[in-house]
């Protein structure tokens, strides 16, 4: 199996707005938000990411159509920090 890379940052400050962010997903707030967004997708995160970051799926698919930037992109990769816009 092969290494895993670890980016690692400082702790995050109970005052800054990546602490805020965090409390909203175990808190289930961040569920709660994600279902009150309208849309045509079941998935609740879906149409998040419709309203939202409406350009990463465009993105995505045009890196993986373009050659000379799929040929980059391989492996796998998991953000163990994601939320909306963090």
């Amino acid at each position: 199996m092969p290494a895993i890379r670890v980016i690692a940052r400082r702790l995050v400050s109970e005052a800054g707005p990546e602490h805020r962010e965090m409390s909203k997903y175990e808190s289930g707030e961040a569920e709660a938000e994600a279902r009150a967004v309208p849309g045509r997708h079941d998935e609740p995160w879906l149409n998040v990411l419709d309203e939202r970051e409406f350009g990463s799926p465009p993105a995505i698919e045009m890196a993986i159509a373009r050659p000379e930037i799929s040929r980059h992109v391989r492996g796998r990769a998991i953000d163990l920090g994601a939320g909306t816009c963090w």
